[in-house]
Protein backbone atom coordinates (compact mmCIF):
# COMPACT_ATOMS: atom_id res chain seq x y z
CA UNK A 1 0.00 0.00 0.00
CA UNK A 2 0.74 3.40 -1.12
CA UNK A 3 2.29 5.71 2.06
CA UNK A 4 -1.12 8.85 2.65
CA UNK A 5 -0.66 11.65 3.30
CA UNK A 6 -3.44 13.21 5.67
CA UNK A 7 -5.31 15.67 3.40
CA UNK A 8 -8.43 15.82 5.28
CA UNK A 9 -7.84 18.84 8.06
CA UNK A 10 -8.36 17.99 11.44
CA UNK A 11 -10.49 20.78 12.37
CA UNK A 12 -12.08 21.26 15.86
CA UNK A 13 -13.73 24.86 15.10
CA UNK A 14 -15.48 23.50 11.70
CA UNK A 15 -16.69 20.04 13.79
CA UNK A 16 -20.28 20.04 14.98
CA UNK A 17 -20.87 19.17 18.52
CA UNK A 18 -23.36 16.47 17.53
CA UNK A 19 -21.53 14.87 15.02
CA UNK A 20 -18.18 13.85 13.19
CA UNK A 21 -17.72 15.84 10.41
CA UNK A 22 -16.94 14.16 7.14
CA UNK A 23 -13.80 16.24 4.98
CA UNK A 24 -12.86 15.16 1.76
CA UNK A 25 -8.88 15.79 0.70
CA UNK A 26 -6.33 14.35 -1.61
CA UNK A 27 -3.07 13.28 -0.09
CA UNK A 28 1.02 12.66 -0.53
CA UNK A 29 0.05 10.71 -3.91
CA UNK A 30 -1.98 13.39 -5.88
CA UNK A 31 -0.59 16.74 -7.38
CA UNK A 32 -2.16 19.59 -5.77
CA UNK A 33 -4.02 20.21 -2.00
CA UNK A 34 -5.21 23.30 -0.98
CA UNK A 35 -4.33 22.83 3.08
CA UNK A 36 -7.96 23.63 4.17
CA UNK A 37 -9.77 22.08 7.57
CA UNK A 38 -6.56 20.59 9.11
CA UNK A 39 -6.53 23.21 11.68
CA UNK A 40 -6.80 22.24 15.52
CA UNK A 41 -7.31 25.53 17.45
CA UNK A 42 -6.50 25.37 21.22
CA UNK A 43 -7.28 28.32 23.72
CA UNK A 44 -5.92 28.74 27.05
CA UNK A 45 -7.36 31.46 29.78
CA UNK A 46 -6.00 32.93 32.74
CA UNK A 47 -8.54 34.08 35.41
CA UNK A 48 -8.68 35.83 38.64
CA UNK A 49 -6.00 38.70 37.70
CA UNK A 50 -6.45 42.32 36.62
CA UNK A 51 -3.00 43.17 35.58
CA UNK A 52 -1.49 42.27 31.74
CA UNK A 53 0.11 38.54 31.63
CA UNK A 54 3.49 37.49 30.35
CA UNK A 55 3.68 34.06 30.14
CA UNK A 56 4.12 30.75 27.98
CA UNK A 57 1.92 27.58 28.09
CA UNK A 58 3.67 24.22 26.37
CA UNK A 59 1.69 21.92 24.95
CA UNK A 60 2.26 17.74 23.78
CA UNK A 61 1.04 15.73 20.84
CA UNK A 62 1.58 12.39 21.10
CA UNK A 63 -0.22 9.43 19.37
CA UNK A 64 -2.46 6.40 20.94
CA UNK A 65 -0.71 3.32 21.13
CA UNK A 66 -3.56 1.54 19.50
CA UNK A 67 -3.31 3.26 15.67
CA UNK A 68 -3.75 0.71 12.93
CA UNK A 69 -0.51 1.90 11.21
CA UNK A 70 2.46 4.30 11.38
CA UNK A 71 1.69 8.53 10.84
CA UNK A 72 4.58 10.71 10.71
CA UNK A 73 4.64 14.70 9.70
CA UNK A 74 2.17 15.61 12.05
CA UNK A 75 2.64 18.51 15.14
CA UNK A 76 4.49 17.12 18.43
CA UNK A 77 4.12 20.27 20.35
CA UNK A 78 2.64 23.71 20.79
CA UNK A 79 3.04 26.87 22.47
CA UNK A 80 0.67 29.73 23.72
CA UNK A 81 2.16 33.03 24.90
CA UNK A 82 0.97 35.89 26.91
CA UNK A 83 3.31 38.42 26.04
CA UNK A 84 2.24 41.30 28.28
CA UNK A 85 -1.97 40.50 27.54
CA UNK A 86 -4.27 42.66 29.22
CA UNK A 87 -6.98 40.93 30.44
CA UNK A 88 -10.99 41.52 29.30
CA UNK A 89 -12.29 41.85 33.14
CA UNK A 90 -10.52 39.27 35.59
CA UNK A 91 -9.53 36.97 32.36
CA UNK A 92 -7.30 36.97 29.87
CA UNK A 93 -7.50 34.63 26.92
CA UNK A 94 -4.87 33.51 23.79
CA UNK A 95 -5.07 30.91 21.47
CA UNK A 96 -2.95 28.66 19.27
CA UNK A 97 -3.47 25.94 15.99
CA UNK A 98 -1.60 22.80 15.49
CA UNK A 99 -1.69 22.37 11.59
CA UNK A 100 -1.81 18.60 10.70
CA UNK A 101 -2.27 18.87 6.90
CA UNK A 102 2.01 17.65 6.48
CA UNK A 103 0.53 14.14 8.31
CA UNK A 104 1.38 10.93 6.26
CA UNK A 105 -0.97 7.69 7.41
CA UNK A 106 0.82 4.51 6.84
CA UNK A 107 -2.84 2.68 6.33
CA UNK A 108 -6.39 3.22 7.00
CA UNK A 109 -7.99 3.34 10.00
CA UNK A 110 -8.75 5.29 12.99
CA UNK A 111 -6.09 6.91 14.57
CA UNK A 112 -6.00 9.43 17.78
CA UNK A 113 -3.50 12.06 19.12
CA UNK A 114 -3.21 12.91 22.91
CA UNK A 115 -3.19 16.81 23.15
CA UNK A 116 -2.00 17.86 27.02
CA UNK A 117 -0.76 21.07 28.81
CA UNK A 118 2.60 20.46 29.46
CA UNK A 119 4.22 22.96 31.48
CA UNK A 120 4.14 26.89 32.41
CA UNK A 121 7.01 29.31 32.22
CA UNK A 122 5.70 30.71 35.46
CA UNK A 123 3.92 27.50 37.34
CA UNK A 124 3.88 29.42 40.73
CA UNK A 125 1.48 32.29 39.83
CA UNK A 126 0.42 30.60 36.48
CA UNK A 127 -0.31 26.75 37.23
CA UNK A 128 -0.57 24.38 34.34
CA UNK A 129 -4.64 23.25 34.42
CA UNK A 130 -4.99 19.67 35.66
CA UNK A 131 -8.42 19.33 35.62
CA UNK A 132 -8.99 19.79 32.12
CA UNK A 133 -5.53 18.34 31.09
CA UNK A 134 -6.20 15.87 28.01
CA UNK A 135 -7.81 16.51 24.79
CA UNK A 136 -8.36 13.28 21.95
CA UNK A 137 -8.28 14.11 18.70
CA UNK A 138 -9.59 10.91 16.77
CA UNK A 139 -8.87 10.78 12.98
CA UNK A 140 -10.66 8.26 10.95
CA UNK A 141 -8.73 7.72 7.63
CA UNK A 142 -11.21 5.82 4.87
CA UNK A 143 -10.60 5.59 1.08
CA UNK A 144 -12.89 8.00 -0.72
CA UNK A 145 -15.68 5.66 -2.91
CA UNK A 146 -17.21 6.51 -5.72
CA UNK A 147 -21.05 6.91 -6.78
CA UNK A 148 -20.99 2.82 -7.24
CA UNK A 149 -19.49 2.66 -3.60
CA UNK A 150 -16.27 1.68 -5.04
CA UNK A 151 -13.19 2.63 -3.58
CA UNK A 152 -10.81 5.05 -5.67
CA UNK A 153 -7.20 3.93 -3.22
CA UNK A 154 -6.06 7.24 -4.47
CA UNK A 155 -8.16 9.43 -2.60
CA UNK A 156 -8.54 9.54 0.51
CA UNK A 157 -10.94 11.00 3.51
CA UNK A 158 -10.99 11.83 6.79
CA UNK A 159 -12.94 12.64 9.54
CA UNK A 160 -12.06 14.73 12.72
CA UNK A 161 -13.59 14.93 15.99
CA UNK A 162 -12.43 16.29 19.53
CA UNK A 163 -12.60 14.27 22.80
CA UNK A 164 -12.51 15.55 25.98
CA UNK A 165 -11.43 13.68 29.18
CA UNK A 166 -14.92 13.09 29.75
CA UNK A 167 -15.06 11.57 26.12
CA UNK A 168 -17.42 14.33 25.24
CA UNK A 169 -17.03 15.99 21.51
CA UNK A 170 -16.28 19.76 21.77
CA UNK A 171 -15.12 22.34 18.78
CA UNK A 172 -11.91 23.14 20.72
CA UNK A 173 -9.50 21.94 23.27
CA UNK A 174 -9.51 24.45 25.68
CA UNK A 175 -7.59 25.10 29.27
CA UNK A 176 -8.57 27.53 32.32
CA UNK A 177 -6.63 27.99 35.42
CA UNK A 178 -6.72 30.50 38.00
CA UNK A 179 -3.65 32.69 39.14
CA UNK A 180 -2.01 32.09 42.25
CA UNK A 181 -0.45 35.03 43.53
CA UNK A 182 0.90 36.66 46.98
CA UNK A 183 0.32 39.92 49.05
CA UNK A 184 2.98 41.77 51.12
CA UNK A 185 1.90 42.77 54.86
CA UNK A 186 3.34 45.10 57.18
CA UNK A 187 3.16 46.18 60.50
CA UNK A 188 4.33 48.86 62.28
CA UNK A 189 4.65 49.61 66.72
CA UNK A 190 5.98 52.67 68.43
CA UNK A 191 7.84 52.31 71.33
CA UNK A 192 9.63 53.82 74.33
CA UNK A 193 9.42 56.56 77.64
CA UNK A 194 9.95 59.34 74.78
CA UNK A 195 8.14 58.10 72.05
CA UNK A 196 4.66 59.41 70.48
CA UNK A 197 2.23 56.96 69.72
CA UNK A 198 0.32 59.26 67.11
CA UNK A 199 3.47 60.11 65.22
CA UNK A 200 3.33 59.07 61.78
CA UNK A 201 6.52 57.89 60.23
CA UNK A 202 7.17 58.04 56.45
CA UNK A 203 8.23 54.56 54.39
CA UNK A 204 9.08 54.23 50.45
CA UNK A 205 8.33 50.84 49.24
CA UNK A 206 10.16 49.64 45.75
CA UNK A 207 8.99 47.22 43.33
CA UNK A 208 11.26 46.71 40.43
CA UNK A 209 9.55 45.67 36.87
CA UNK A 210 11.06 41.92 36.68
CA UNK A 211 10.31 38.75 36.20
CA UNK A 212 6.33 38.64 36.16
CA UNK A 213 6.01 42.32 37.29
CA UNK A 214 6.44 45.01 34.18
CA UNK A 215 5.44 48.91 34.17
CA UNK A 216 1.78 48.24 33.35
CA UNK A 217 1.64 46.20 36.55
CA UNK A 218 -0.18 47.89 39.37
CA UNK A 219 -0.73 46.78 42.72
CA UNK A 220 -3.26 47.72 45.45
CA UNK A 221 -2.14 49.78 48.73
CA UNK A 222 -4.20 49.13 51.85
CA UNK A 223 -4.39 50.36 55.36
CA UNK A 224 -6.12 50.79 58.61
CA UNK A 225 -3.87 53.99 58.62
CA UNK A 226 -5.29 57.36 59.72
CA UNK A 227 -2.08 59.02 58.25
CA UNK A 228 -3.34 61.45 55.48
CA UNK A 229 -1.08 61.72 51.67
CA UNK A 230 -0.45 58.25 51.52
CA UNK A 231 -0.02 56.01 48.17
CA UNK A 232 -2.82 53.60 47.44
CA UNK A 233 -1.31 51.71 44.82
CA UNK A 234 2.22 50.83 42.80
CA UNK A 235 3.11 50.09 39.80
CA UNK A 236 6.68 47.89 38.96
CA UNK A 237 9.32 49.58 38.29
CA UNK A 238 8.49 52.61 40.53
CA UNK A 239 8.56 53.74 44.25
CA UNK A 240 5.46 54.75 46.53
CA UNK A 241 5.13 56.64 49.35
CA UNK A 242 3.27 55.45 52.80
CA UNK A 243 2.85 56.58 56.10
CA UNK A 244 2.04 54.44 59.44
CA UNK A 245 2.41 54.64 62.40
CA UNK A 246 1.73 52.43 66.33
CA UNK A 247 -0.59 49.30 65.36
CA UNK A 248 -0.98 50.46 61.25
CA UNK A 249 -1.31 47.28 59.23
CA UNK A 250 -0.53 48.21 55.86
CA UNK A 251 -1.08 45.57 52.94
CA UNK A 252 0.38 45.13 49.12
CA UNK A 253 -1.99 43.10 46.68
CA UNK A 254 -5.49 42.24 47.82
CA UNK A 255 -5.01 39.31 50.28
CA UNK A 256 -7.72 37.52 48.23
CA UNK A 257 -9.25 38.03 44.88
CA UNK A 258 -7.05 39.71 41.82
CA UNK A 259 -5.04 41.97 41.37
CA UNK A 260 -2.24 40.40 43.60
CA UNK A 261 2.16 40.67 44.10
CA UNK A 262 3.58 37.56 41.18
CA UNK A 263 5.55 34.60 44.06
CA UNK A 264 9.31 35.37 43.41
CA UNK A 265 8.77 39.43 43.20
CA UNK A 266 11.80 41.69 44.68
CA UNK A 267 10.40 44.47 47.09
CA UNK A 268 12.64 47.21 49.20
CA UNK A 269 11.05 48.78 52.35
CA UNK A 270 12.89 52.02 53.28
CA UNK A 271 12.17 54.22 56.64
CA UNK A 272 12.53 58.16 55.52
CA UNK A 273 13.95 60.47 58.21
CA UNK A 274 12.97 60.49 61.79
CA UNK A 275 16.41 59.99 63.60
CA UNK A 276 15.61 60.52 66.88
CA UNK A 277 14.08 56.59 66.41
CA UNK A 278 15.89 53.92 66.24
CA UNK A 279 14.31 51.49 63.72
CA UNK A 280 13.96 48.08 63.83
CA UNK A 281 12.63 45.99 60.47
CA UNK A 282 11.81 41.94 61.90
CA UNK A 283 13.94 42.54 65.06
CA UNK A 284 17.47 43.91 63.31
CA UNK A 285 18.40 47.75 63.57
CA UNK A 286 18.32 49.11 59.90
CA UNK A 287 16.12 51.46 58.30
CA UNK A 288 15.62 49.22 54.95
CA UNK A 289 15.03 45.63 53.86
CA UNK A 290 14.96 43.91 50.93
CA UNK A 291 12.79 40.44 50.63
CA UNK A 292 11.26 38.06 47.59
CA UNK A 293 7.62 37.27 47.70
CA UNK A 294 6.82 33.39 48.32
CA UNK A 295 3.59 31.60 47.61
CA UNK A 296 0.95 32.07 50.72
CA UNK A 297 1.07 28.93 51.80
CA UNK A 298 4.92 28.46 51.72
CA UNK A 299 6.56 27.73 55.26
CA UNK A 300 8.32 31.44 54.75
CA UNK A 301 5.48 33.14 54.39
CA UNK A 302 5.57 35.49 57.38
CA UNK A 303 9.60 35.88 57.19
CA UNK A 304 9.37 36.57 53.92
CA UNK A 305 6.09 38.17 52.74
CA UNK A 306 5.65 39.65 56.11
CA UNK A 307 7.50 43.13 57.93
CA UNK A 308 7.46 44.26 61.56
CA UNK A 309 8.67 47.63 62.35
CA UNK A 310 9.72 48.96 65.49
CA UNK A 311 9.98 52.72 65.69
CA UNK A 312 11.63 53.32 69.22
CA UNK A 313 12.46 56.17 71.35
CA UNK A 314 13.82 56.06 74.77
CA UNK A 315 15.21 58.18 77.03
CA UNK A 316 17.13 56.99 80.45
CA UNK A 317 16.90 58.86 83.62
CA UNK A 318 19.79 60.30 84.98
CA UNK A 319 22.13 58.38 87.01
CA UNK A 320 20.98 57.91 91.01
CA UNK A 321 17.43 60.02 90.73
CA UNK A 322 14.45 57.57 90.24
CA UNK A 323 11.16 59.54 89.43
CA UNK A 324 9.04 57.56 91.56
CA UNK A 325 6.77 59.69 93.99
CA UNK A 326 6.56 56.79 96.40
CA UNK A 327 10.10 56.11 96.63
CA UNK A 328 10.58 60.12 97.40
CA UNK A 329 7.31 59.37 100.13
CA UNK A 330 9.10 56.77 101.60
CA UNK A 331 12.77 58.64 102.03
CA UNK A 332 10.67 61.66 103.50
CA UNK A 333 9.08 59.68 106.26
CA UNK A 334 12.18 58.19 107.26
CA UNK A 335 13.71 61.21 107.84
CA UNK A 336 10.92 62.45 109.85
CA UNK A 337 11.22 59.46 111.93
CA UNK A 338 14.96 59.72 112.25
CA UNK A 339 14.60 63.69 113.15
CA UNK A 340 11.99 62.68 115.56
CA UNK A 341 14.24 59.71 116.92
CA UNK A 342 17.26 62.34 117.77
CA UNK A 343 15.20 64.99 119.37
CA UNK A 344 13.63 62.61 121.84
CA UNK A 345 16.98 61.44 122.30
CA UNK A 346 18.56 64.65 123.11
CA UNK A 347 15.32 65.40 125.26
CA UNK A 348 15.89 62.10 127.21
CA UNK A 349 19.89 63.11 127.93
CA UNK A 350 18.73 66.18 128.88
CA UNK A 351 16.45 65.32 131.47
CA UNK A 352 19.21 62.28 132.93
CA UNK A 353 21.50 65.04 133.42
CA UNK A 354 19.17 67.39 135.15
Amino acid sequence: MKKLSFAAGVSAIALAVSTIFPVAGVFANTATYDGTGNIVTLERSITNITNPVTNTFTYSVTTGADNPGTVTGYPTSATIEFNNVAPTGTTATQTTTLDFSSADFSKVGDYTFKIAETMSTDGANYPIDTAHNDYLVEVRVRYHVDANNVPDNNIYEASVAILNKNNDKVTKATWTSGAAFTYIETTAITTGNMAEKDHCFEYTISIPAAGAVTSQSAYNISSDTTCPNGATSISGGSTATVYLRHGDTLTIGQNNGANQIPVGTSYTITKVGDEEYTTKMDGTETNTVTKVTVAVNDDEFDTKNKTEIENNKQSDPLTGIVTNFWFYLILLMIGAFGIFFIIARRKNDDEEEA
